[in-house]
C-alpha cells in the first residue's frame, strides 16, 4: 500500500518529487542487495533538507495513519520504530540494483558516456551524484489482510547515477 507523494507549485502538480543530489562519497555498496549508502555528513545543507523532508513525512504519518488505516491507531514511538529511514546519522540509504537482469537498468554516466548494461565491479565507489525520484510512502500490510503491520518507508527509485571524475 502506497500513499503517493506529490509536489505542488502554484498551478502545477508533479506526481512525484525528483532530486539531483550533489556529488557525495560512497560509504558502501552491496551489489547482491543493491544497498547504496552515501555520506551526507560533509554536505550539511543536503543533509538538513533531506532530514527535514523525512521528518515532515513522519509527522504526516503520525497525524494521518488512523484515517488511512480505518482507526488503527499507533503511538508516535511505535510509528518511529516501524519506519525504515532514508537518512540517518549522516548517511543516505538507497536501493540501487545495477545488474543486467533488471528490466530497466539504472543508467550510469562515467568517463564521458552512459552505461546501461552490467557495469564493471567497483564502479560505485569514490564520489557519485544520484538522481532519484520519491514516489510516496510505502506501508507494509499484514499478509492476507489490509491491516498495517506498523512498518513503512519512503518509496524511491534511482533515475541515474553520475560518477564524479577523479580529482
Amino acid at each position: 500500500s502506497i500513499v503517493p507523494l506529490a509536489y505542488k507549485d502554484a498551478e502545477f502538480t508533479f506526481p512525484s518529487l525528483s532530486i539531483l543530489l550533489p556529488a557525495l562519497p560512497v560509504k558502501s555498496y552491496d551489489a547482491a542487495t543493491g544497498r547504496l549508502v552515501l555520506s551526507v555528513a560533509e554536505s550539511t545543507q543536503t543533509q538538513h533538507k533531506l532530514q527535514t523532508l523525512q521528518d515532515m513525512l513522519l509527522s504526516a504519518v503520525n497525524g494521518q495513519h488512523t484515517a488511512w488505516f480505518n482507526g488503527q491507531g499507533k503511538r508516535p514511538q511505535e510509528i518511529r520504530a516501524g519506519f525504515q529511514p532514508l537518512i540517518t546519522q549522516g548517511e543516505l540509504h538507497l536501493y540501487c540494483p545495477i545488474h543486467e537482469a533488471m528490466p530497466q537498468p539504472i543508467p550510469i554516466w562515467t568517463e564521458g558516456g552512459w552505461i546501461t548494461g552490467k557495469p564493471r565491479p567497483g564502479i560505485l565507489s569514490g564520489r557519485v551524484r544520484v538522481a532519484l525520484r520519491l514516489h510516496g510512502i510505502a506501508f507494509h500490510l499484514v499478509p492476507g489482510g489490509s491491516q498495517w503491520s506498523g512498518k513503512f518507508r519512503i518509496q524511491h527509485k534511482i533515475i541515474a547515477v553520475l560518477i564524479a571524475p577523479k580529482r
